[in-house]
């Protein structure tokens, strides 16, 4: 015969089977992962004066080329005493991709024969010539990334000095031409990504 009893158990077992189920499906969450990677370009960083890249190659004096303004009493091509010329540094910043400053200053070089050799001023893209100090401090601009122009040009002028503010005679001039000596000019560029 058969056993209620029994039946009613296995009964009372599938109704919890069911009901724990039912209770399993009614609180489960979703649950999904997924995996990528964030790929974010860099800011270009890439200067050049007068076509030479200054991040492979920041020795530039190959590349300045002084221009001494033609003198019916001075051979072209060289310097005397009140002689005047000019050098272009042209900025190409067309691979930057941030704003920045950029500082030029001169000195005379130690091992210069020439201690008279003078910065008079610079020009920007062919504007009106600026008066500088003779070292050419505190010359520079800020570039915006936002400008579209991205060459500039810079020409400094210079001179041999021959006046009142002079540090070498007329003895130590003809001492410099004896000895075939070379008037020499350091020039340096400083440049700074604007980080705010």
């Amino acid at each position: 015969m058969f056993n209620f009893k029994n039946l009613k158990l296995v009964l009372a077992f599938l109704s919890l089977f069911v009901l724990i189920s039912s209770v399993e499906e009614t609180y489960a969450k979703y649950n999904t992962e997924a995996e990528g990677q964030a790929n974010i370009n860099i800011a270009r960083w890439q200067i050049s004066i007068n076509n030479q890249d200054i991040i492979t190659d920041s020795y530039i004096t190959n590349v300045i080329t002084p221009t001494l303004i033609n003198n019916p009493n001075v051979k072209n091509g060289v310097i005397a005493p009140l002689s005047v010329g000019y050098f272009d540094l042209i900025l190409n910043y067309t691979n930057v991709d941030v704003s920045f400053n950029y500082g030029i200053t001169t000195s005379i070089a130690t091992n210069s024969n020439v201690t008279d050799l003078k910065v008079t001023g610079y020009s920007e893209n062919g504007g009106n010539v600026i008066p500088v100090d003779s070292n050419m401090n505190n010359v520079g601009n800020t570039i915006l990334v936002t400008d579209t122009n991205r060459i500039k040009t810079i020409r400094v002028y210079i001179t041999w000095d021959d006046f009142e503010t002079e540090t070498m005679n007329n003895s130590a001039d003809t001492m410099a031409a004896i000895n075939q000596g070379k008037a020499i000019l350091n020039v340096s560029i400083r440049f700074t990504q604007i980080t705010e």
